[in-house]
């Protein structure tokens, strides 16, 4: 896994040398998760606020910490949230919002601890431990 996270994480800082991503940042207030490498986070509410560079399609991020897909609703994305690898968090993640039907409003973590999921209550992949999926 480890190996695979350093693999996806070379990718994202060639892409980011190639096409200059800058990340706006979101402030997700009191009770919001924190802020994350592309700039994302989620209000204590459940709704994604995106960082990153806005495209027609989603937000979108590429750095040497991690690459991310974001929609918060201003993009042409059907489905609102996130989607990436970061190495802050050593892991791969899809996040979603709050104005998705279940199981698209909850999130899923890939890292050295196996899957983890939403089950024990946090709002987002990087606030808390997680906890099982089924």
């Amino acid at each position: 896994m480890r190996k695979r996270v350093h693999i996806v994480m070379a990718v994202a800082t060639v892409v980011a040398a190639l096409f200059a991503f800058s990340p706006g940042m979101a402030d997700c207030g009191e009770g919001g998760s924190p802020t994350n490498h592309a700039g994302s986070c989620e209000t204590a509410d459940n709704q994604v606020q995106c960082g990153g560079t806005a495209t027609p399609a989603s937000n979108v991020h590429a750095g040497t910490e991690g690459v991310e897909t974001c929609n918060d609703g201003s993009g042409a994305t059907p489905v609102q949230g996130r989607i990436g690898a970061s190495s802050e968090c050593e892991c791969i993640y899809a996040d979603g919002d709050a104005e998705n039907q279940s199981p698209l409003n909850g999130w899923a973590r890939l890292d050295q601890d196996g899957v983890n999921c939403d089950g024990s209550g946090e709002q987002s992949y990087n606030s808390g431990p997680g906890g099982p999926c089924f």
